[in-house]
């Protein structure tokens, strides 16, 4: 059997092409799980009034709640991968770090799409036909009067662009875009008329539209949960180690508040 130089494999992978996933950045994940259960707990306060007095001066008293809402996972991706070539991907920490870096890409991909999938529950609904950096620019500035209008706080808003949109904006803006420090991740651009922009090529096209979400991060609830995960041996390879990473990521996710999430449509750009 040839001998294997881990270092000198790890070396020889090339930078991966990565769309920019966004899903985890702009969604709600406080949730309480459940165990044993593909599901978690929500919960959300309900409203509270101050009632009139009453004719003798008293007043009802009202005893705090909570809604509480089960929320399932109802969503799944198969991230088992395996190693097809025992000569040049012999089981090593290198390798099974790097097959693993790609399960997660795989399952980042999909969150994405499921999350600015939910464009169809937003309350607010705008279009736009624009195509300078000064009329996109207006348009950004209406979707952020829409949120105030519903009373959304106008910390953790966010916006998805695609690269062309992402462009006009950064036009528009200039040197006006802001950097949040506590955001990290490939895609953000910086912080522009109250939104956190984000770009992405993953959003959803419909005819010559594309959907370009927007909101509050606490507009919708995404759950994940990794399930499975173990590194196994084929039938055909455990002579020499375990070549397949097996997982299961389940997944599932719910608008809680459609007044604060938006669906700007735009042209799809010739």
């Amino acid at each position: 059997m040839p001998t294997f130089d881990a270092v000198r494999y790890s070396e020889e992978f090339l930078m991966n092409l990565d769309r920019r996933t966004v899903a985890r950045e702009i969604t709600n994940q406080n949730y309480s799980p459940i165990t044993n259960a593909r599901a978690v707990k929500v919960f959300q306060a309900n409203d509270l009034s101050a009632p009139e007095k009453n004719a003798d001066n008293s007043v009802n008293i009202q005893n705090p709640s909570g809604g509480e809402t089960t929320m399932t996972l109802d969503e799944e991706r198969d991230l088992t991968v395996g190693i097809p070539s025992v000569e040049e991907f012999q089981s090593s920490v290198d390798m099974q770090s790097k097959f693993q870096e790609r399960q997660t890409q795989a399952g980042e991909e999909d969150l994405d799409d499921f999350i600015l999938g939910k464009h169809t529950q937003a309350g607010i609904d705008l279009s736009t036909t624009a195509t300078t950096p000064d009329g996109f620019g207006d348009k950004v500035r209406d979707a952020k009067v829409a949120l105030s209008e519903n009373d959304v706080p106008r910390s953790q808003r966010f916006m998805v662009l695609t690269p062309h949109y992402a462009d006009l904006v950064a036009e528009d803006a200039g040197d006006r875009i802001e950097r949040n420090t506590e955001i990290e991740v490939d895609g953000y651009i910086g912080r522009y008329q109250g939104f956190d922009l984000f770009e992405s090529t993953g959003i959803v096209e419909a005819g010559s539209k594309q959907h370009l979400l927007f909101g509050h991060r606490a507009a919708i609830t995404l759950a994940v949960q990794l399930n499975n995960t173990a590194l196994i041996g084929d039938s055909e390879q455990a002579q020499f180690h375990g070549d397949i990473l097996k997982a299961l990521m389940v997944y599932g996710g719910q608008t809680f508040l459609p007044s604060a999430l938006g669906d700007l449509e735009a042209d799809i750009p010739s």
